[in-house]
């Protein structure tokens, strides 16, 4: 168990830096900061999350300290919701992948009023 952010995430935020599905590297962008993100982290740990969904995804930066959350928690899923993650050239999904959390995640390439009504209920959005 982590009890932090994944190592993944740890290094993106010193080298300010993010993989595409092919391995090219990017700026960091359009992400919460650190201590955000390990705050995310926190409460969603101690809240003991295992059904959250979050709305916009850009680098997944939020969404993998989420998932590693809901990890540590024991397992669970975590609905990520962006039709536009094309314009961020999937990083966010690339990043997932990379950080080995797919196993809790839920990708939704739609508009939030198209997904969450479906949702069971939630733990954390």
């Amino acid at each position: 168990m982590h009890e932090t952010l994944p190592e993944l995430l740890r290094e993106t935020f010193r080298t300010q830096r993010v993989f595409s599905e092919n391995g090219e590297e990017f700026p960091l962008g359009s992400n919460v900061s650190k201590e955000e993100a390990e705050t995310l982290y926190r409460v969603v740990r101690s809240g003991k999350a295992k059904l959250s969904v979050e709305i916009g995804f850009a680098h997944g930066v939020s969404a993998i300290a989420i998932l590693q959350a809901i990890q540590d928690n024991g397992g669970g899923l975590h609905h990520v919701i962006d039709p536009f993650q094309e314009q961020y050239s999937d990083i966010g999904l690339a990043m997932v992948s990379r950080a080995g959390l797919k196993p809790y995640f839920s990708f939704h390439r739609k508009f939030a009023e198209e997904v969450i009504p479906s949702l069971p209920g939630l733990d954390f959005a």
